[in-house]
């Protein structure tokens, strides 16, 4: 599928998508930023004639999309995986899942009954590098078929559609995953004040240099 192609299709679905800089990461053009533009069709044939990549806006102007950004080759995705699979019924089964250039993951889905919130990092390494964040209102995401991206499951022309309350779970097990929170946490348990006797704390009284009567 061509980006062109690929670009209508969604579209069609209701997402609002833009030609993409895929060195840069980000929209080509004016996409309006924090007020972002929705292209028709007819706009979209004329943006998207040689577009190397494609991007989907988040938030409300997509019908209240939403991405799970898994960074660092994705190395936190099977985990989390793991935790929202105990805490919910097949949820994450749901989900569009694809494939970046460099590893990582991305988790997208739609909840339209409560406003989109901005992007948010969700968990850390020690060294303050994101392994979590999310995609929210304001916020774009590159996406197949730019090169380098891959879906491995469902399609963005079919997202699923979930409520705030199920999308909780998921943003808490990401939360768990925070190694800088965790770090910062183990640092100030392992800090010991220590503690002297009262008795310690004064210096012996001096013999009486006089004789008792």
């Amino acid at each position: 599928m061509t980006i062109l192609e690929a670009a209508i299709a969604c579209c069609r679905a209701g997402l609002a998508v833009w030609p993409a800089i895929p060195e840069q990461k980000r929209p080509a053009g004016d996409w309006g930023g924090k007020t972002p533009v929705r292209l028709d069709e007819a706009a979209l044939a004329v943006r998207c004639a040689g577009a190397r990549g494609l991007c989907i806006l988040c938030g409300a102007v997509s019908g209240g999309v939403e991405c799970i950004d898994f960074d660092n080759n994705g190395s936190a995705f099977p985990v989390w995986k793991e935790a929202v699979d105990a805490a919910t019924s097949g949820l994450v089964d749901r989900l569009v899942l694809e494939r970046s250039p460099s590893g990582g993951i991305h988790a997208v889905y739609r909840c339209p009954d409560a406003p989109t919130p901005r992007t948010q990092i969700l968990a850390r390494t020690p060294e303050k590098k994101t392994l979590v964040e999310t995609r929210g209102e304001g916020a774009v995401f590159l996406c197949d078929p730019t090169p380098g991206y891959a879906l491995f499951q469902g399609a963005f022309t079919a997202l699923p559609v979930i409520t705030a309350v199920e999308r909780e779970p998921m943003l808490s097990a990401a939360r768990a995953l925070d190694q800088k929170r965790q770090r910062d946490i183990g640092a100030k348990e392992q800090r010991v004040v220590p503690t002297t006797p009262m008795a310690e704390n004064f210096a012996p009284l001096p013999l009486c240099p006089f004789p008792h009567h």
